[in-house]
């Protein structure tokens, strides 16, 4: 099940590369008077991308978790 959704994420992920290479195209290539919303707007793509990068990663555990391969991993919310 969790491989379904790594598939899925995949696919997303791959479609903001897309789109972020869009954005640096145009960066290129027009003129600056909306730098601003084009930074932003390739910052939010980053931010997504790596976001999903780590959905990637939890999905995998899960993955392996629910094969047995990999035992849960337990974390105290006061760790130091």
């Amino acid at each position: 099940m969790a491989e379904d959704y790594v598939v899925d994420l995949k696919r997303a992920r791959q479609e903001l590369v897309r789109q972020r290479r869009l954005t640096v195209s145009a960066l290129k290539e027009e003129p600056h008077s909306n730098l601003d919303h084009q930074l932003n707007t390739l910052t939010r793509y980053q931010q997504a991308i790596e976001a999903i990068d780590r959905a990637i990663t939890e999905e995998q555990r899960a993955a392996k978790i629910a094969a047995g391969v990999q035992q849960p991993q337990t974390r105290s919310l006061h760790e130091d």
